[in-house]
Protein backbone atom coordinates (compact mmCIF):
# COMPACT_ATOMS: atom_id res chain seq x y z
CA UNK A 1 0.00 0.00 0.00
CA UNK A 2 1.90 3.54 -1.08
CA UNK A 3 2.12 5.57 1.97
CA UNK A 4 0.15 8.73 1.71
CA UNK A 5 2.23 12.23 1.29
CA UNK A 6 2.04 13.78 4.75
CA UNK A 7 3.84 9.87 5.97
CA UNK A 8 6.16 10.51 3.71
CA UNK A 9 6.70 14.37 4.28
CA UNK A 10 6.91 13.22 7.96
CA UNK A 11 10.03 10.77 7.10
CA UNK A 12 12.44 13.08 5.20
CA UNK A 13 11.36 15.71 8.07
CA UNK A 14 12.49 12.76 10.71
CA UNK A 15 15.93 12.25 8.40
CA UNK A 16 16.54 16.45 7.90
CA UNK A 17 16.02 16.65 11.74
CA UNK A 18 18.73 13.70 12.33
CA UNK A 19 20.94 15.19 9.82
CA UNK A 20 20.70 18.84 11.61
CA UNK A 21 21.51 16.78 14.91
CA UNK A 22 24.79 15.30 13.52
CA UNK A 23 25.87 18.01 11.66
CA UNK A 24 24.95 20.49 15.13
CA UNK A 25 27.17 17.87 16.73
CA UNK A 26 29.74 18.44 14.65
CA UNK A 27 30.22 21.84 14.95
CA UNK A 28 30.34 21.53 18.59
CA UNK A 29 33.59 19.04 18.25
CA UNK A 30 34.85 21.89 15.61
CA UNK A 31 34.21 24.65 18.07
CA UNK A 32 35.77 23.00 20.83
CA UNK A 33 39.07 21.86 18.80
CA UNK A 34 39.43 25.60 17.59
CA UNK A 35 39.15 26.50 21.54
CA UNK A 36 42.03 24.53 21.84
CA UNK A 37 43.94 25.40 19.29
CA UNK A 38 43.38 28.62 19.84
CA UNK A 39 44.16 28.33 23.64
CA UNK A 40 47.34 26.34 22.28
CA UNK A 41 48.35 29.33 19.90
CA UNK A 42 48.20 31.74 22.77
CA UNK A 43 50.14 29.46 25.51
CA UNK A 44 52.75 29.16 22.40
CA UNK A 45 52.95 33.43 22.15
CA UNK A 46 53.55 33.10 25.85
CA UNK A 47 56.55 30.67 25.27
CA UNK A 48 57.35 32.67 22.46
CA UNK A 49 57.57 35.58 24.69
CA UNK A 50 59.27 34.25 27.48
CA UNK A 51 62.04 32.75 24.80
CA UNK A 52 62.58 35.89 23.90
CA UNK A 53 63.46 37.60 27.56
CA UNK A 54 65.77 34.16 27.88
CA UNK A 55 67.65 35.49 24.64
CA UNK A 56 67.83 38.77 25.70
CA UNK A 57 68.81 37.86 29.28
CA UNK A 58 71.89 35.54 27.39
CA UNK A 59 72.85 38.42 25.06
CA UNK A 60 73.45 40.48 28.10
CA UNK A 61 75.61 38.01 29.75
CA UNK A 62 77.51 37.34 26.27
CA UNK A 63 77.60 41.19 25.98
CA UNK A 64 77.77 42.87 22.57
CA UNK A 65 79.93 45.10 20.29
CA UNK A 66 78.19 48.39 21.51
CA UNK A 67 80.95 48.06 24.43
CA UNK A 68 83.86 46.84 21.77
CA UNK A 69 85.29 43.79 22.03
CA UNK A 70 85.78 43.89 25.20
CA UNK A 71 82.09 43.69 26.15
CA UNK A 72 81.80 40.60 24.67
CA UNK A 73 82.18 36.66 26.08
CA UNK A 74 85.31 36.51 23.55
CA UNK A 75 86.92 39.20 24.58
CA UNK A 76 86.39 38.28 28.51
CA UNK A 77 87.92 35.07 27.85
CA UNK A 78 90.79 36.65 25.97
CA UNK A 79 91.30 38.98 28.96
CA UNK A 80 90.89 35.87 31.16
CA UNK A 81 94.12 34.24 28.69
CA UNK A 82 96.02 36.98 29.12
CA UNK A 83 95.79 37.26 32.61
CA UNK A 84 96.67 33.66 32.98
CA UNK A 85 99.53 33.51 30.59
CA UNK A 86 101.91 33.93 33.36
CA UNK A 87 100.77 30.83 35.09
CA UNK A 88 103.50 29.11 33.13
CA UNK A 89 106.95 27.18 33.14
CA UNK A 90 108.91 30.58 32.92
CA UNK A 91 110.70 31.44 36.89
CA UNK A 92 110.99 35.07 38.30
CA UNK A 93 114.63 35.08 38.96
CA UNK A 94 115.71 33.95 41.95
CA UNK A 95 117.34 36.74 44.67
CA UNK A 96 120.34 34.32 45.31
CA UNK A 97 121.11 33.57 41.06
CA UNK A 98 124.65 34.04 41.21
CA UNK A 99 124.22 35.33 37.48
CA UNK A 100 121.75 37.62 38.75
CA UNK A 101 121.56 40.09 41.59
CA UNK A 102 119.30 40.57 45.32
CA UNK A 103 117.48 44.00 43.84
CA UNK A 104 117.10 44.29 40.47
CA UNK A 105 114.61 47.17 38.82
CA UNK A 106 111.94 45.53 37.61
CA UNK A 107 109.81 46.99 34.80
CA UNK A 108 105.99 48.06 36.23
CA UNK A 109 103.63 47.39 32.91
CA UNK A 110 103.35 46.04 29.11
CA UNK A 111 102.19 48.12 26.40
CA UNK A 112 101.74 47.27 22.45
CA UNK A 113 102.48 49.36 19.61
CA UNK A 114 101.05 49.88 16.51
CA UNK A 115 103.99 51.40 15.41
CA UNK A 116 106.25 48.39 16.36
CA UNK A 117 103.76 46.03 14.70
CA UNK A 118 101.57 45.54 18.00
CA UNK A 119 104.54 44.30 19.78
CA UNK A 120 104.58 44.30 23.07
CA UNK A 121 107.24 46.95 25.42
CA UNK A 122 107.90 46.62 28.64
CA UNK A 123 107.07 49.75 30.45
CA UNK A 124 108.24 51.84 33.44
CA UNK A 125 108.01 54.03 35.94
CA UNK A 126 110.33 56.90 34.35
CA UNK A 127 109.68 58.84 37.30
CA UNK A 128 111.35 56.76 39.83
CA UNK A 129 114.39 55.77 37.58
CA UNK A 130 117.41 54.65 39.71
CA UNK A 131 120.79 55.65 39.87
CA UNK A 132 122.17 54.87 36.39
CA UNK A 133 118.90 54.80 34.39
CA UNK A 134 117.81 57.60 32.61
CA UNK A 135 114.63 57.97 30.22
CA UNK A 136 115.28 57.85 26.95
CA UNK A 137 114.25 59.20 23.45
CA UNK A 138 115.89 56.80 20.57
CA UNK A 139 112.71 55.78 18.88
CA UNK A 140 110.80 57.25 16.27
CA UNK A 141 108.14 57.15 16.33
CA UNK A 142 108.34 57.14 20.49
CA UNK A 143 106.86 54.31 22.92
CA UNK A 144 106.44 56.36 26.14
CA UNK A 145 107.71 55.10 29.35
CA UNK A 146 109.13 52.36 27.06
CA UNK A 147 112.44 53.97 26.29
CA UNK A 148 115.61 53.83 28.61
CA UNK A 149 119.22 54.22 28.67
CA UNK A 150 122.04 53.43 30.83
CA UNK A 151 126.00 55.22 30.39
CA UNK A 152 127.63 51.59 29.98
CA UNK A 153 129.59 52.14 33.01
CA UNK A 154 129.55 48.94 34.92
CA UNK A 155 128.41 45.25 34.25
CA UNK A 156 124.67 45.66 33.21
CA UNK A 157 122.57 42.63 32.99
CA UNK A 158 119.01 42.33 32.27
CA UNK A 159 116.19 39.20 32.78
CA UNK A 160 113.10 39.36 30.39
CA UNK A 161 110.61 37.05 32.08
CA UNK A 162 108.20 35.96 29.09
CA UNK A 163 106.00 32.99 29.00
CA UNK A 164 104.29 33.55 25.12
CA UNK A 165 107.88 34.42 23.22
CA UNK A 166 110.99 32.70 23.34
CA UNK A 167 112.90 35.33 22.42
CA UNK A 168 112.75 39.46 22.98
CA UNK A 169 114.53 42.38 21.30
CA UNK A 170 115.76 45.20 23.29
CA UNK A 171 115.31 48.22 19.57
CA UNK A 172 112.62 47.33 17.36
CA UNK A 173 114.75 48.94 14.78
CA UNK A 174 116.46 46.10 14.23
CA UNK A 175 116.20 42.35 13.97
CA UNK A 176 119.05 41.27 16.94
CA UNK A 177 116.98 39.07 19.16
CA UNK A 178 118.23 37.03 22.70
CA UNK A 179 116.57 34.39 24.51
CA UNK A 180 113.93 35.20 27.30
CA UNK A 181 113.91 34.04 30.75
CA UNK A 182 117.72 33.95 31.20
CA UNK A 183 119.92 36.61 32.33
CA UNK A 184 121.89 38.28 29.70
CA UNK A 185 124.60 40.91 29.47
CA UNK A 186 123.25 44.35 28.42
CA UNK A 187 126.57 46.26 29.12
CA UNK A 188 126.82 47.11 25.71
CA UNK A 189 122.91 48.06 25.06
CA UNK A 190 122.70 51.73 26.05
CA UNK A 191 119.62 52.67 24.40
CA UNK A 192 116.68 49.56 25.58
CA UNK A 193 113.18 49.65 24.72
CA UNK A 194 112.58 45.76 25.37
CA UNK A 195 109.76 44.22 23.76
CA UNK A 196 108.28 40.62 22.06
CA UNK A 197 106.52 39.26 19.54
CA UNK A 198 102.60 40.95 19.32
CA UNK A 199 100.10 39.07 21.87
CA UNK A 200 103.23 38.24 24.37
CA UNK A 201 103.87 39.18 27.43
CA UNK A 202 107.16 40.36 29.19
CA UNK A 203 108.08 41.42 32.88
CA UNK A 204 111.56 42.71 32.76
CA UNK A 205 114.60 42.69 35.75
CA UNK A 206 117.67 44.54 35.01
CA UNK A 207 120.57 44.48 37.69
CA UNK A 208 121.98 48.34 38.30
CA UNK A 209 125.64 47.46 39.08
CA UNK A 210 126.26 48.46 41.95
CA UNK A 211 129.69 50.04 41.35
CA UNK A 212 128.83 52.30 38.53
CA UNK A 213 129.90 55.14 40.63
CA UNK A 214 133.02 53.31 41.59
CA UNK A 215 135.08 53.84 38.88
CA UNK A 216 138.39 53.95 40.28
CA UNK A 217 140.52 51.33 42.64
CA UNK A 218 140.51 52.51 46.31
CA UNK A 219 143.32 51.66 48.94
CA UNK A 220 142.86 50.71 52.71
CA UNK A 221 144.55 50.37 55.18
CA UNK A 222 143.78 47.62 57.87
CA UNK A 223 142.64 48.97 61.32
CA UNK A 224 142.90 46.58 64.79
CA UNK A 225 139.85 44.91 66.11
CA UNK A 226 138.48 41.58 67.44
CA UNK A 227 137.32 38.82 64.85
CA UNK A 228 134.32 36.96 65.81
CA UNK A 229 131.73 34.11 65.57
CA UNK A 230 128.98 32.24 66.91
CA UNK A 231 129.90 28.78 66.16
CA UNK A 232 131.88 28.32 68.24
CA UNK A 233 131.63 31.37 69.81
CA UNK A 234 135.14 33.36 70.14
CA UNK A 235 136.85 36.44 69.79
CA UNK A 236 140.68 36.48 67.94
CA UNK A 237 142.54 39.49 68.42
CA UNK A 238 142.95 40.51 64.29
CA UNK A 239 143.85 43.22 61.90
CA UNK A 240 141.27 43.52 59.37
CA UNK A 241 139.50 45.98 56.82
CA UNK A 242 137.03 48.37 57.09
CA UNK A 243 134.78 50.14 53.86
CA UNK A 244 132.92 52.86 55.36
CA UNK A 245 135.16 54.38 52.54
CA UNK A 246 134.21 52.51 49.44
CA UNK A 247 132.16 54.25 47.14
CA UNK A 248 128.63 53.06 45.78
CA UNK A 249 128.60 50.33 48.19
CA UNK A 250 126.94 49.47 51.93
CA UNK A 251 129.08 47.69 54.62
CA UNK A 252 127.30 45.88 57.78
CA UNK A 253 128.71 44.49 61.25
CA UNK A 254 128.07 40.69 60.40
CA UNK A 255 127.86 38.22 57.09
CA UNK A 256 126.24 34.85 57.70
CA UNK A 257 127.20 31.87 55.67
CA UNK A 258 126.37 28.95 57.70
CA UNK A 259 128.76 30.75 60.25
CA UNK A 260 127.59 34.11 61.36
CA UNK A 261 131.46 36.22 61.72
CA UNK A 262 131.97 39.70 62.14
CA UNK A 263 134.18 41.73 63.65
CA UNK A 264 133.81 44.13 67.22
CA UNK A 265 133.82 47.17 65.04
CA UNK A 266 131.17 48.60 62.44
CA UNK A 267 131.06 48.30 58.98
CA UNK A 268 134.39 45.30 58.93
CA UNK A 269 131.84 43.50 55.97
CA UNK A 270 131.25 45.15 52.32
CA UNK A 271 127.76 44.27 50.84
CA UNK A 272 126.49 44.90 47.73
CA UNK A 273 126.71 43.15 44.16
CA UNK A 274 130.50 42.96 44.77
CA UNK A 275 130.80 40.16 41.38
CA UNK A 276 133.96 40.83 40.15
CA UNK A 277 135.66 42.82 42.66
CA UNK A 278 139.63 42.74 42.20
CA UNK A 279 141.60 42.93 45.75
CA UNK A 280 145.55 42.85 45.94
CA UNK A 281 147.68 43.50 48.76
CA UNK A 282 149.69 46.45 48.55
CA UNK A 283 151.50 45.92 51.92
CA UNK A 284 151.91 43.71 54.86
CA UNK A 285 155.15 41.96 54.74
CA UNK A 286 154.90 38.41 55.77
CA UNK A 287 150.81 39.12 56.34
CA UNK A 288 148.39 36.90 54.71
CA UNK A 289 144.85 38.15 54.60
CA UNK A 290 141.94 35.68 54.16
CA UNK A 291 139.28 37.25 51.15
CA UNK A 292 135.67 35.54 52.59
CA UNK A 293 132.87 35.84 50.53
CA UNK A 294 129.30 34.47 50.49
CA UNK A 295 126.90 33.39 47.53
CA UNK A 296 123.78 31.99 47.97
CA UNK A 297 124.26 31.50 51.96
CA UNK A 298 127.60 29.87 51.39
CA UNK A 299 130.56 31.02 52.41
CA UNK A 300 133.95 30.49 50.14
CA UNK A 301 136.95 32.77 50.04
CA UNK A 302 140.38 33.05 48.92
CA UNK A 303 143.74 34.11 50.56
CA UNK A 304 145.70 36.66 49.45
CA UNK A 305 149.53 38.00 50.02
CA UNK A 306 151.92 40.34 48.64
CA UNK A 307 153.37 36.94 46.94
CA UNK A 308 150.13 35.39 45.79
CA UNK A 309 147.95 36.85 42.37
CA UNK A 310 145.17 39.77 42.63
CA UNK A 311 141.61 37.98 43.97
CA UNK A 312 138.77 38.43 41.90
CA UNK A 313 135.34 38.32 43.92
CA UNK A 314 133.06 35.37 42.03
CA UNK A 315 129.55 36.41 39.96
CA UNK A 316 126.76 36.23 42.88
CA UNK A 317 128.97 37.30 45.99
CA UNK A 318 127.05 39.58 48.25
CA UNK A 319 129.23 40.21 51.16
CA UNK A 320 132.75 39.65 52.07
CA UNK A 321 135.62 40.34 54.89
CA UNK A 322 139.13 40.94 54.88
CA UNK A 323 141.02 39.84 57.76
CA UNK A 324 144.81 38.51 58.58
CA UNK A 325 144.46 35.24 59.27
CA UNK A 326 147.67 34.93 61.54
CA UNK A 327 149.21 31.99 58.78
CA UNK A 328 152.29 34.53 58.14
CA UNK A 329 152.98 35.74 61.44
CA UNK A 330 150.68 37.72 63.96
CA UNK A 331 146.79 37.83 63.43
CA UNK A 332 147.40 41.92 64.55
CA UNK A 333 150.12 42.86 62.10
CA UNK A 334 148.75 45.29 59.83
CA UNK A 335 148.24 45.42 55.94
CA UNK A 336 146.97 47.18 53.29
CA UNK A 337 145.09 46.48 50.32
CA UNK A 338 143.40 47.67 47.35
CA UNK A 339 139.91 47.21 45.87
CA UNK A 340 139.50 48.02 42.10
CA UNK A 341 136.01 47.79 40.26
CA UNK A 342 135.33 45.07 38.18
CA UNK A 343 136.99 45.08 34.82
CA UNK A 344 134.66 46.04 31.76
CA UNK A 345 133.39 43.21 29.66
CA UNK A 346 135.28 42.55 26.29
CA UNK A 347 133.22 43.50 23.04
Amino acid sequence: MTKGVNTRLDEIEAQLDALASQLDTAIGVSNSNLLDINLGIGGLGTQIGQTNTYLADLLDLFGSNVAGPAGTLLGLLQSVRANTTSACSANIPETDDPAGCIEPFVSIAQLASEDYGGRTFASWDTGALPLGLEEGSFLDPHVTTAEISHGGIGLWKAYVLSCGSATFNINPNTTVVYPTNQWIDITFQTDMAFNVAPGSDIKVYICIPSDFSFTECVTLDSQATNYENTEPEFSLPCSAIFYDTVPAFSCADTQDGGLEEGFSDNCGILTGDLGGITIAMTAGTGVVARVEWVIAGVRDGSNVSLVTSIVTVPAGAVSLLIANVGTGGSATDSFTVEICPPAPPGP
